[in-house]
């Protein structure tokens, strides 16, 4: 072994330091037991005995074996090894010891690396990449290295000369691509002569094409006037093969020399604004020829979130497949420890020791970096930094370092530095890109990410690309397939003062623009339910605040969120029969007497004050609920509508006439009024009624303060259900702990405050804590006012949403179960809090015949309270409708639907829920292969949402799709694709795009694409739609199987088995959520896959399983007819 010492797989060993570097940190070893493992290295893959080991490293001295087990068990978990199974150091019984690792000298492991070896400056590149010349200071690439070429050389022996880098930005593809494969190829022997060039594909105005016949002319040393021709030879659309351009070439070179191009950035040729679509196509197909000429070798660098464009171009996917592609992955520990020291030594550079520490300073730089893989190009920097202000001195100093501040410091003077270049628009827009970019939380800020097309306008791309240029920001491929913005390293945060102080002075913005966006991913992931847009009230109150601060721009899914949430805050709560109205004022009637009735419990006041007080306040309440009675009398109305909100308005003024004289009675009635105002969802009301109400309450001392406490629990929820949540927290823990103080842990009131907690665990993601609070409430609930009590049922129904919202369905279906069995008697039978309770038991019970008579008893409820012809009631029978068409049951699906549409469209007020009915029913149509009619139904549902929404809504949009489906299922492709082009080009263009609605209609189109015989298209449509569905593959799970079956399918029809065989075998592994018949048709698939590779034993087996799946007759799909023809060619190949 070499002074400086050796390596194996992530493992540094510097015998003279007694130091063992590796993944969990470092170690110091005892001398002998650094003695063993040198001794054990130095003969690594080889079993040396007891023996020899104790001669080896004691000299012949006598030594008992414990003490060298005791060495071998240090070395062992110096190396993290469990001495029951190891890795490394293994013991050959009754022979000895091996190292089982490949070891190579840090002297040795690109060359040898002696000191002073390197002459020509600095041995850092810091931003730049390493070029061919830099080669003998290129370290820490070496397996990446061998295992590109290894790759590299199996491509060739297939005829496709061709290996693609791929990795995200800045983590050291081109200097792999030069500096390693290049220059190691060179000094190969696989070319008895090799001719290179390194080119960008992307620099030149007249194209890629222009670019790689430069390189070649470089590369070949061609005189003046030989461009022409180059150009017309590897252009020739005729050379399939690449024969011609490998006789061209064959003319040029001898017969064992070779040309080897780096095609560096090829991310240029998809980005660039100066190359069209047909230039991109000549590039890739002149490049396959090259490649597949037999006289060319080619690397190219591809940043990773560019290679869901590759898709678009055959010629490279052909070059790409199988082997033609190698991930470049961060650099281990190990690896950078290389990187950091071996080119100091090779350039005769020393790093300080702390003369008080004994620490060396490149321990230090290796422990900035060790975690954060992402930060290779500000290594450099500091590296190269470092060297230039050295002065005349070979030492790397301390000094030195501390002023640039570390690796962060250098960072943030890498940052002013690019920021000041920019110009004033670009600079403008770095608060609107750091606004996606940053993530609050209670100790800080910390670096988040963001999709590239989140970014708000083109000057923040365009920043945003400058600090990627500088490698300050990265871009990665997201799960969900699309490129995503992060930064280089986090204390960007906090070591640039630019940003530093943006972030302190915007805190409160960014903390609400991050709920805002969490709360809208919510709504986006549950179909933009209506239930979980914001409420009124402080949150939204914020929520617009955004729409206006000039330092936060939201995206169109975030805009769209506010703008929906404020319609609904601000539209009126109508109410259509004056029976609902009577139950708000009966409420305020029962609640306030048994209010006062409370106060009834203080045996010690005098019997006949107390009776005085109570007459009073009976004959005061009466005048006041009369009063409000009146005001429903259709007699005493002026005609209009009467409203709810109307009602507790009229009630709330009168609060002000001086009526009530009675102590404490106006109080508690405002009290009472602001729960109805938060019962019908008008939060700001019931506020400012709350608020008025605690002041009364604590100016005339006529509350108990167990009333008092109440108004107050009342008012954090409000607060809390408007989204003020940091005072509703704080208020409703003053208030927990008040009344565990007064009435103990199991009173009623403080249980009510454990459940409002347990609603704040799970609202914060604290699952199991929230489990169990509720539990703890329900049991407290039960042991003082029995099994059956609303307060029961809503604590039953709360956990069975809770279980249901984590897909614990039996959980779920158990509490709703148990809610439902008593929701008549809490609640009342004519109760439509009754019927909801009946509809969430129906959606989770698992026995058919038991949801529909649940789904039918909430019907008869809605029909007996609402009356039959309420548009409630129509929807509620357009459900049952889509009951029956889900169990097989289109008789009586279709007079259901027919019957909802007829009363939808006779109600005095229209809305969307006509158009949602129409399209449910249209869709019924065509799983019934009534084409034509579902077109028609189709039609008019898209009109009908047209005129309610407008023609961009995404309502709309989902509508046209599902009408160009309906023309792919009637044959009628053609008008298909039109449809689909109309909707997608709608659907994108739109102010608030709905990518969901995207990703369905884009796998719904390149289904249309394939019967259309269209297979490139198809299968970068679908791409696209799966990079969606695998950014929540569990949610999406059905359509994802579904995507991966039509990707399949492509892959297949473009000639490309094998992945199309990996692709059905995705779809089929996410089960039985893809439906029977998507199973039967994978299996199917799988079977003519397999047929074509001649597998045919396996392609039967598939046909037999996929028969027994769906028969025959149920296999009506379109892409059945697609299939159909190569099943039966299977067959017959397979018969032969």
């Amino acid at each position: 072994m070499s002074e400086q010492g050796f390596t194996f797989e992530q493992w540094v060993v510097t015998p003279a330091d007694s130091i063992v570097s590796g993944p969990y940190g470092e170690t110091r070893l005892e001398p002998r037991v650094m003695d063993v493992l040198v001794h054990l290295a130095t003969h690594s893959g080889e079993v040396v005995s007891r023996h020899e080991l104790i001669d080896a490293v004691w000299g012949g001295a006598v030594v008992g074996d414990e003490v060298l087990s005791r060495c071998i068990y240090q070395v062992r978990r110096a190396l993290g090894e469990n001495s029951r199974d190891p890795h490394f150091i293994q013991t050959v019984p009754k022979r000895g010891y091996r190292l089982n690792a490949r070891v190579a000298d840090l002297e040795d492991v690109r060359g040898t690396v002696h000191a002073e070896s390197w002459q020509h400056g600095s041995p850092f590149r810091g931003l730049q990449a390493f070029d061919t010349e830099h080669a003998p200071v290129f370290f820490g690439r070496t397996r990446a290295t061998y295992e590109a070429i290894t790759a590299l050389r199996q491509q060739a022996a297939t005829g496709k000369s061709f290996l693609l880098l791929i990795g995200a930005s800045g983590i050291g593809k081109s200097s792999l691509a030069r500096a390693g494969i290049l220059q190691n190829l060179l000094q190969s022997r696989d070319a008895q002569r090799w001719y290179h060039d390194v080119f960008l594909p992307g620099s030149t105005r007249e194209g890629p094409i222009k670019a790689l016949v430069d390189s070649l002319s470089r590369a070949l040393e061609l005189g003046p006037g030989s461009e022409s021709e180059l150009t017309r030879t590897i252009t020739d659309k005729s050379d399939i093969g690449g024969a011609g351009v490998g006789e061209k070439l064959k003319s040029l070179l001898g017969s064992e020399e070779r040309i080897i191009l780096v095609a560096d950035q090829l991310e240029e040729v998809f980005s660039g604004s100066h190359i069209n679509e047909e230039q991109r196509h000549d590039f890739f197909d002149a490049l396959e020829r090259l490649a597949s000429s037999g006289y060319c070798w080619i690397v190219s660098t591809l940043r990773s979130d560019f290679y869901p464009h590759c898709v678009h171009y055959p010629a490279l996917m052909r070059l790409k497949k199988g082997g033609g592609h190698y991930d470049v992955r961060p650099l281990g520990p190990a690896d950078i420890q290389q990187s950091i020291r071996l080119p100091a030594i090779a350039a005769g550079l020393e790093f300080e020791r702390d003369p008080v520490t004994g620490r060396r300073l490149d321990d230090t730089i290796y422990e900035a970096c060790a975690n954060h893989p992402k930060i290779l190009p500000m290594l450099e920097f500091t590296l190269q930094a470092l060297y230039e202000s050295r002065a005349r001195s070979r030492v790397l100093t301390f000094d030195a370092y501390e002023k640039l501040g570390g690796v962060e410091g250098s960072l943030a003077r890498r940052a002013e530095g690019v920021y000041g270049q920019l110009s004033s628009a670009q600079q403008d827009s770095l608060p609107h890109a750091m606004a996606r970019l940053v993530r609050m939380h209670d100790d800080g800020a910390t670096a988040g990410s963001c999709a590239l097309d989140e970014l708000p306008t083109q000057a923040a791309r365009e920043l945003v690309q400058a600090f990627v240029d500088a490698r300050l920001f990265s871009i990665e491929l997201g799960g969900e397939g699309s490129p995503r913005v992060t930064l280089a390293h986090e204390t960007l945060l906090t070591g640039w003062p630019r940003i530093h102080h943006w972030i302190e002075d915007n805190r409160n913005l960014i903390r609400n623009r991050q709920r805002v966006a969490v709360a809208c991913k919510r709504w986006s992931d549950e179909s933009q339910s209506d239930d979980l847009l914001l409420p009124r009230g402080k949150l939204l109150d914020e929520a617009k605040a955004l729409l206006a601060a000039p330092a936060i721009d939201l995206n169109t899914d975030e805009q769209a969120y506010i703008v929906k949430s404020t319609r609904r805050a601000n539209r009126r709560q109508w109410v259509e029969r004056v029976g609902i109205i009577a139950l708000v004022v009966l409420t305020i009637a029962s609640a306030g007497l048994a209010w006062q009735a409370v106060e009834q419990k203080n045996a010690a006041l005098e019997q006949r004050a107390v009776a005085e007080r109570e007459t009073r306040a009976a004959t005061e309440t009466a005048d006041f609920l009369l009063d409000i009675f009146n005001s429903a009398d259709p007699s005493e109305s002026t005609g209009g509508q009467l409203t709810a909100k109307r009602m507790l308005d009229q009630a709330s003024g009168r609060l002000e006439s001086g009526l009530l004289e009675q102590d404490g009675l106006r109080t508690r009635l405002r009290a009472i009024i602001a729960r109805a105002y938060k019962g019908i969802g008008l939060f700001s009301d019931a506020e400012a009624l709350l608020r008025q109400a605690s002041e009364e309450a604590e100016v005339l001392q006529a509350l108990t303060e167990r009333e008092q406490l109440e108004i107050r629990y009342q008012l954090a929820d409000t607060l809390s259900q408007q989204g003020d949540l940091d005072a509703a927290e704080a208020l409703h823990a003053e208030i927990l702990a008040r009344r565990q103080e007064l009435f103990g842990d199991g009173d009623l009131d403080t249980v009510n405050s454990q459940s409002m907690r347990a609603h704040e665990l799970w609202r914060d993601g604290d699952i199991a804590k929230a489990e169990t609070l509720f539990q703890h409430v329900l049991d407290k609930r039960q042991e003082q006012l029995g099994d059956r009590h609303e307060l029961i049922t809503d604590i039953l129904t709360t956990l069975g949403s809770l279980y249901y919202s984590q897909g614990m369905l039996d959980e779920a279906e158990k509490f709703h179960r148990a809610a439902a069995e008593q929701a008549e008697e809490t609640y009342g039978k004519r109760n439509i809090r009754t019927a909801i309770v009946l509809s969430n038991l129906a959606h989770v019970e698992s026995d058919p015949a038991e949801s529909e008579a649940l789904f039918n008893r909430s019907l008869a409820i809605r029909r007996e309270v609402l009356g039959p012809d309420h548009m409630l009631v129509a929807r509620a029978e357009q459900i049952l409708a889509n009951f029956y068409a889900e169990q097989g049951e289109p008789e009586r699906a279709e007079p259901l639907y027919r019957q909802a549409i007829r009363k939808a469209e006779m109600a005095e007020e229209q809305s969307p829920a006509l158009a949602w009915m129409q399209n449910s029913f249209a869709r019924f149509l065509q799983d019934e292969a009534r084409y034509q009619e579902a077109i028609a139904m189709f039609r008019q549902s898209h009109s009908n949402f047209a005129n309610q929404v407008g023609d961009a809504h995404r309502w709309t949009l989902v509508v046209r799709g599902n009408l160009a489906t309906a023309y792919y299922h009637a044959g009628d492709t053609g008008t298909a694709i039109q449809e689909f082009e109309a909707a997608l080009l709608a659907a994108r263009s739109t102010e608030i795009p709905s990518k969901l609605a995207i990703a369905d209609m884009q796998r719904l189109f390149s289904e249309a694409l394939l019967g259309a015989r269209d297979v490139v298209r198809a299968e970068t449509t679908i791409r696209s739609a799966i990079g969606f569905y695998e950014g929540d593959a569990e949610l999406y799970r059905a359509s994802l199987a579904a995507a991966y079956a039509t990707y399949a399918e492509a892959l297949f029809q473009s000639g490309m088995a094998e992945d199309a065989l990996l692709a059905i075998n995705r779809s089929l592994e996410l089960g039985v959520s893809g439906g029977a018949e998507n199973k039967s048709y994978g299996e199917f698939l799988t079977g003519v896959i397999l047929a074509r590779i001649g597998d045919c034993a396996g392609a039967l087996s598939m046909f037999d399983d996929g028969l027994r799946s769906v028969p025959q007759e149920l296999r009506t799909a379109m892409r059945w007819k697609r299939l159909q023809p190569s099943i039966e060619a299977a067959k017959r190949d397979c018969a032969n």
